[in-house]
């Protein structure tokens, strides 16, 4: 990344990154939770159900520029462009039934892809500053355009058998793939207007008024044009130094690039959200704390679809749910407890319906709470830091299709805790140790997808050191 001084109030930044990655044995999905019979499973965690000349290669290419620049009378004009390129080249395989329970033999599925993804993208705003009626407001205007095209080639899908899936360990003949077949290309256009005013009423209230036109539409094997203004609205009424109340409104439209089985893309996301809360602070603002209630209506949010994929794809299907409604509450605190001591608490709750009070995504947690502290010891002259965090989140389930019924999953609540210790050598090196997952908590990362599950990432620890120049 270049950054380069036009002049005095002038900066262009040019960058560019390069990314590969060449997993093996790479999963597809994850592992049935029950056998032919209907007994639960007790996969170990160690279990990879991908066979060993199964892989996942991903490039990614990406260029982005930036110019900034600034007048003297306080306004800001900025423009981002990107072009990102990302191929993939897939082999891939999974199960396609649960094994059986005499002989713990078990059916895949497999294919291979090749796929590549080009995005483009720009935005461009000015901001600043505006009198009126005797006060300074400020003002944001802006537009962005984006295009991704997608472009894949795969082959049939190929079945085979591995023997007694309980010792399995990869090793099991690839099956004759046969040519690609090339499944299209698909494009996503949107664009969009906006605007922002953050207008001081009083030396007390702030109304922020705002919008924004959206319009979005794909190509090739579906067609759709959709297009909406959203509004947005929100106050801020200071009480005092210490505490103020906010309320705000906000419309929902967001386009999504999920599809359901036919290969046709899920309508954009349509809805409203309201928000209300108080915020309050010391009067040096070394602690700060919020509470907000919020109740989102939204059309359209994408639910898995079992275990359908798009098409002849790797992709999961998914299909659009009616109205549901969110409702919730959500508390923040920030703070330094003494010099080099710093704390961040949260707790969030809320409730996820449709219309007919049924739940959807019940596979997210509906309470999380989230705890981090961090510290500098004087003796080492602020040059270690240590620290860690808690996250808790309760228990969470899913509904299987089995013999043409539907099969809860459980996930009992439970709690995950990181630790990393960093220490500045020099002004320019850095040394940093993080521990994920401290006490090497088991749970699962997929619940339900394709109607399989997947556990989470055990413990780990990553050492780092950076310099900077």
């Amino acid at each position: 990344m270049i950054d380069a001084n036009l002049g005095t109030n002038t900066v262009l930044s040019i960058g560019y990154d390069y990314q590969k990655s060449k997993p093996s044995a790479s999963t597809w999905g994850g592992w049935s939770y029950l056998d032919s019979a209907g007994n639960r499973i007790s996969w170990p965690r160690s279990f990879n159900t991908a066979p060993n000349w199964t892989h996942w290669t991903a490039t990614n290419n990406r260029v982005f520029i930036t110019l900034d620049h600034f007048l003297d009378n306080g306004w800001e004009f900025k423009v981002n462009s990107s072009y990102s390129e990302t191929k993939a080249d897939e082999k891939l395989a999974s199960f396609s039934d649960s094994p059986d329970a005499s002989t713990g033999n078990v059916t895949y599925t497999s294919a291979k892809y090749l796929s590549s993804r080009r995005v483009y993208s720009a935005d461009a705003y000015a901001k600043g500053p505006f009198e009126l009626f005797g006060r300074e407001h400020e003002l944001v205007i802006g537009t962005s355009a984006s295009r991704q095209r997608n472009h894949s080639y795969g082959t049939d899908r190929k079945k085979f058998t591995v023997e007694n899936i309980y010792s399995f360990n990869g090793d099991v003949a690839e099956p004759d793939w046969g040519p690609y077949n090339d499944e299209g290309t698909e494009s996503i256009y949107q664009r969009s207007l906006y605007a922002t005013s953050r207008l001081n009423l009083t030396d007390q209230a702030k109304l922020i008024l705002g919008g924004r036109f959206t319009d979005w539409r794909t190509t090739g094997s579906d067609s759709t044009t959709q297009s909406k203004v959203t509004p947005y609205a929100g106050i801020v009424y200071d009480i005092n130094d210490y505490y103020s109340l906010y309320t705000s409104y906000s419309g929902i439209f967001s386009p999504q690039t999920y599809r359901n089985q036919d290969g046709s893309y899920l309508k954009p996301l349509d809805g409203k959200n309201y928000e209300a809360g108080v915020k309050a602070s010391t009067l040096d603002d070394k602690f700060t704390s919020s509470f907000t209630i919020f109740r989102t209506e939204q059309s359209n949010i994408a639910v898995a679809d079992g275990s359908n994929y798009v098409n002849n794809s790797s992709d999961q299907a998914y299909v659009a749910s009616n109205k549901a409604i969110s409702k919730g509450f959500e508390i923040e605190t920030n703070g330094t407890l003494m010099p080099g001591w710093d704390v961040s608490l949260g707790f969030t709750r809320y409730v996820m319906d449709t219309a007919d009070n049924s739940s959807i995504n019940t596979q997210l947690p509906r309470t999380t709470v989230k705890a981090f502290t961090s510290f500098k010891p004087v003796i080492f002259n602020n040059r270690l830091s240590v620290g860690g965090g808690l996250r808790w989140q309760n228990r969470t389930y899913t509904d299987i299709s089995y013999n043409d019924e539907d099969v809860r999953i459980n996930q009992g609540s439970y709690s995950l805790v990181d630790l990393y210790a960093r220490y500045d050598i020099s002004d320019a090196l850095t040394a940093q140790v993080n521990i994920a997952n401290l006490f090497d908590k088991q749970y699962y990362s997929v619940l339900g997808f394709y109607d399989q599950g997947a556990y989470g990432t055990g413990r780990s620890i990553f050492a780092s050191l950076t310099y900077k120049f």
